[in-house]
């Protein structure tokens, strides 16, 4: 039986937070965030700029919205950008 080769760790820059946080910088998993919550992941956001680009946020963006983050908290996807980045850059409520 054939596996897939696991995917290389620059598209999955929250597993070096790991065993600090879990999975609360994963896109998608951590759901409805609570407010230290939301001050950790934009705190490593702005000093992670992998982390912060594969959340769906430009190179060099300097403001993250609360309302951007819980969208990709909530809704992101792991293995896919391009839906963070929907999710991150819309202005839906």
């Amino acid at each position: 039986m054939l596996q897939a080769p696991p995917k290389p760790k620059a598209d999955r820059p929250w597993l070096p937070y790991k065993r600090e946080s879990g999975k609360l910088l994963e896109p998608g998993f951590a759901g409805v965030l609570e407010d230290h919550e939301l001050a950790y992941i934009r705190d490593k956001l702005r000093n992670d700029p992998a982390l912060s680009y594969w959340w769906g946020f430009r190179p060099g963006q300097k403001s993250r919205s609360e309302a951007a983050i819980q969208r990709v908290a909530l809704h992101g996807d792991p293995d896919t950008r391009k839906i963070n980045v929907q999710l991150a850059r819309s202005r839906c409520p």
